[in-house]
């Protein structure tokens, strides 16, 4: 459920972060957008060789430590940098995020497939259920942020989201390589 804030992030408040805290034309706010589905994009199709290289918990407390180093940026940079510069951090930050969170949601199927007790199918439905409460649950909890706080703190659910998946990435991910369950 944490990617899911990552990526709803991205569809549906990364133009409008842009544009508000960056001042960036509409032109380059919608880079915000494909800066998290592109590198997210090149992490699933890498994904799989650094899973069977490093095992899944690895490259998903890797990829929760890229959401958060990405996210952090974005809301460090918004304080102290402006103009191009700042764009180009933020549009940075977002393609840092979007890469860690690649391989989260295909691991975290493989997981919810393979739950022992379960029959087949049953822990991707419950799964499923999960990301679709993170989709709805994001877009009000962002927008509810941007309102009484400011647009620049609308990335802090990405940054808690990103802590939460390096934390819970051995658990939830804990195959070494192929078939292995150990963290």
């Amino acid at each position: 459920g944490c990617a899911t804030l990552v990526e709803d992030f991205a569809q549906t408040w990364s133009a409008l972060y842009l544009r508000e805290v960056a001042a960036a034309g509409a032109g380059l706010a919608g880079l915000g957008f494909v800066a998290v589905q592109g590198t997210q994009l090149v992490g699933r199709v890498t994904g799989d060789r650094l899973v069977e290289g490093f095992g899944a918990a690895h490259v998903g407390r890797m990829g929760g430590a890229c959401v958060v180093v990405g996210s952090g940026a974005a809301l460090v940079a918004s304080s102290l940098l402006d103009g191009p510069a700042l764009v180009v951090v933020l549009l940075g930050g977002f393609a840092l995020a979007g890469w860690g969170i690649a391989t989260v949601i295909p691991g975290a199927m493989v997981g919810a497939d393979s739950v022992p007790g379960l029959a087949p199918g049953a822990g991707l439905a419950v799964l499923n259920w999960v990301l679709r409460l993170g989709f709805l649950a994001s877009p009000p909890l962002v927008g509810l942020l941007a309102e009484h706080i400011g647009m620049r703190w609308t990335v802090v659910p990405m940054l808690v989201g990103g802590v939460l998946i390096a934390a819970l990435a051995g658990p939830l991910l804990g195959r070494n390589t192929r078939g292995d369950r150990r963290g």
